[in-house]
């Protein structure tokens, strides 16, 4: 089970998709903050909240920190990002 929560309006700096939730894949009850890590839901693009909770595109320097450092959450993230990659190709690139 997924815990959702209501943040800040967004865009995707990747597709300008507007997004205003954010959850968590191990379904903790835990609000994003900042550093924290999200997926577009439509491009899969992995970003990244900042400190006033904009997202923007994680650097490489990031991603392969957490890889290092988090080797499951990594893993969750590039799975969470093919999905919505398999999503977007399902519906017909928009």
């Amino acid at each position: 089970m997924t815990n959702c929560f209501f943040v800040r309006q967004n865009a995707c700096p990747a597709c300008n998709y507007l997004m205003d939730m954010a959850g968590t894949t191990d379904g903790s009850p835990i609000m994003p903050e900042p550093n924290d890590v999200s997926i577009c839901i439509n491009c899969g693009e992995i970003l990244q909240f900042d400190k006033h909770m904009k997202l923007h595109k994680i650097s490489q320097a990031e991603l392969n920190k957490i890889e290092s450092v988090e080797p499951e959450t990594y893993f969750d993230l590039i799975k969470g990002q093919g999905l919505a990659r398999a999503m977007k190709k399902a519906r017909g690139a928009r």
